[in-house]
C-alpha cells in the first residue's frame, strides 16, 4: 500500500456536514514489514491486522463546514499550503520575490532567475520560502563562508550573487539563502535539508 498524501474524515449532522482534512507526511503506513505491533482490540482479545493501514493523527490541518456558505477553516497554514499550492499566485509573485531579495543582496542575471522560477513551480515555492524565512539579512561575507563550508556552489561577482541557469547550479542561490545544508549536532555531518519545519 502506498501512502496517500492526505485523508479526509466526513461528519454529517442535522445542521450540515463537515470535512476534516489532514496531510499524511508525518504519519506511517503499517504493513507486514513494519516493526510496530499491528493489533486491533475487539473488547475481549487482540487480533493481528492482516492488511496495510495508515495511522491517524489527533488533530487536523483544515476543516470545511459544508453549510450554506461552505466556510473553510485553515488550522495549519503550512501543511495546507504545502498540499494545495496556488500555482498561479506563486508564479505571479516570482518577480516581486526576486526584487525583495535584490533589495538586500544583488543578483546578476536576475531576469533569467525570474524566468526559470516561473517555469519550475517548486523553485517558485522555494523562492517564496526564502523571502519569508531565508538569510536575507545575513552579511555577504557570512553567506560566502557558509556556501564554501557547506558545499553550496554559488558564484559571486563582488557582493552580487550570479544566477547560473544550468541543471547543476540553477537551485544554488535558493539553497544558500534557505540554509539547505545543515550540520548534525551529534555527528557533525552536513545534511541536505531542503524541507524544514522550525520548532524553536
Amino acid at each position: 500500500m502506498s501512502k496517500p498524501s492526505l485523508y479526509v474524515v466526513a461528519v454529517s449532522t442535522s445542521s450540515g456536514s463537515a470535512l476534516f482534512g489532514r496531510r499524511t507526511y508525518q504519519l506511517s503506513v503499517l504493513n507486514r514489514r513494519s516493526k510496530l505491533l499491528r493489533l486491533s482490540w475487539n473488547g475481549e482479545v487482540f487480533d493481528e491486522l492482516e492488511d496495510s493501514f495508515v495511522t491517524f493523527a489527533r488533530d487536523f490541518d483544515w476543516v470545511v463546514w459544508k453549510n450554506a456558505d461552505g466556510t473553510m477553516y485553515v488550522l495549519n497554514s503550512g501543511a495546507f499550503h504545502a498540499e494545495f499550492r496556488d500555482i498561479k499566485a506563486l508564479r505571479q509573485a516570482v518577480e516581486d520575490n526576486v526584487l525583495t531579495i535584490r533589495s538586500k543582496i544583488e543578483i546578476d542575471n536576475a531576469d533569467e532567475m525570474i524566468e526559470r522560477c516561473r517555469v519550475i513551480v517548486p523553485m517558485a515555492s522555494k523562492l517564496k520560502r526564502v523571502v519569508e524565512h531565508g538569510l536575507l539579512d545575513t552579511p555577504v561575507p557570512t553567506l560566502k563562508k557558509y556556501g564554501e563550508d557547506r558545499g553550496i556552489d554559488v558564484t559571486w561577482n563582488g557582493d552580487a550573487m550570479v544566477y547560473e541557469n544550468t541543471i547543476e547550479k540553477q537551485w544554488n542561490i535558493l539553497k544558500l539563502l534557505d540554509e539547505d545544508h545543515t550540520v548534525g549536532p551529534v555527528t557533525g555531518r552536513t545534511y541536505d535539508s531542503p524541507a524544514k519545519r522550525e520548532i524553536s
